[in-house]
């Protein structure tokens, strides 16, 4: 996710602002080589971070610093990214993100001068790599930017320059442009993230993205496996979560559908019925039974095709809402009409 963000994700013009608030930085993602980028234990993390945060940090070469020279001790640190990457959610603005990054960046580096130490490099010869913050904003309220640090402590003008202050990345998903995704440097986690992006879009156009975006993950096919079923997954929860109960079957049906091979329809079937069922099991509120009643005509009409005389109308009048449930988990499996059971 990290490296797709740095590289392909750009906000929109006139979002880069002074301050230190949120900057977008393409020429800073040019001198990263992600070809060497890995993945980050996160076992320095306090135990009061980690229940607070979604967070990923990787290390990769700078490959500009060579070139340019590193204020410090050379050799050691300057060629060295961290970039420290925390996602925000649907929940709420987070207005003392700026002291959560601080408290990470100083964990960090507490980390990498004690592994320093352990290779046998003394005090005066510890060199700490750059960390670049980057927040990654997925909600739906307005949100700006990061509050600085100088935003959040009350001191005097002439005191300012006592409080620690950096640049962060911001990248607000809801801003990002389509075409920005879809040329993503990983094109299958783009694709994912245009679902997110779109997650409250209308009927008829969600209905469209999803299956489109699940055709496009065949290329996943073969020694990929395992990161086409963690994909997949992520469709079906973002559908899950965010879409109308109602509608729960058919969007799983038809991300199904958009899949060539038999034994990985199956399989998409169950994963979704397996989220579907945890996520109502999280406690989501019910859908109202007329709801119900018309998204269960409309799959109906997009699995088997043009439906008997008056059967569109009988089931739109159907209110028992564990016969809905069932009818609406039914059409996931069922080949033929005659199998919903919908007879006189």
């Amino acid at each position: 996710m990290t490296g797709i963000l740095c590289r392909s994700l750009r906000p929109r013009q006139g979002q880069s602002r002074e301050g230190g608030r949120y900057l977008a930085q393409p020429a800073l993602a040019a001198q990263l080589d992600f070809s060497r980028m890995h993945v980050e234990r996160r076992n320095f993390l306090t135990q009061h971070l980690l229940e607070k945060t979604h967070d990923v940090v990787v290390s990769l070469p700078y490959l500009g610093a060579g070139a340019e020279g590193a204020e410090g001790a050379p050799g050691r640190g300057a060629d060295k990214v961290l970039v420290y990457l925390l996602a925000e959610n649907e929940s709420q603005k987070k207005p003392l993100v700026a002291l959560r990054l601080l408290l990470a960046m100083g964990l960090l580096w507490e980390s990498e001068r004690a592994e320093q130490e352990q290779a046998g490099v003394g005090p005066a010869e510890v060199c700490l790599p750059t960390i670049v913050s980057l927040v990654f904003y997925t909600g739906e309220r307005p949100w700006n930017g990061v509050r600085t640090l100088r935003e959040l402590v009350r001191a005097p003008a002439k005191l300012l320059g006592f409080v620690p202050q950096h640049d962060v990345l911001f990248v607000n998903l809801a801003e990002v442009e389509e075409s920005a995704l879809e040329r993503a440097a990983d094109p299958y986690f783009g694709s994912v993230l245009l679902v997110l992006q779109r997650r409250h879009a209308r009927g008829e156009e969600f209905h469209a993205l999803l299956p489109r975006v699940a055709r496009g993950m065949e290329g996943l096919r073969g020694q990929h496996e395992p990161r086409w079923r963690r994909l997949m997954l992520s469709l079906l929860r973002i559908t899950t979560h965010y879409r109308e109960r109602a509608e729960l079957g058919i969007l799983v049906e038809e991300i199904a559908s958009s899949v060539e091979d038999a034994e990985r329809r199956a399989e998409v079937r169950t994963m979704g019925m397996t989220a579907a069922q945890a996520f109502r099991a999280e406690g989501r509120a019910e859908a109202r039974p007329e709801v119900m009643a018309e998204t269960l005509v409309r799959q109906l009409g997009r699995k088997f095709g043009p439906l008997p005389p008056g059967l569109a109308e009988r089931v739109a009048t159907l209110r028992d809402e564990a016969k809905l449930e069932a009818l609406l988990d039914r059409i996931l499996t069922a080949a033929r009409l005659e199998e919903m059971g919908l007879g006189e």
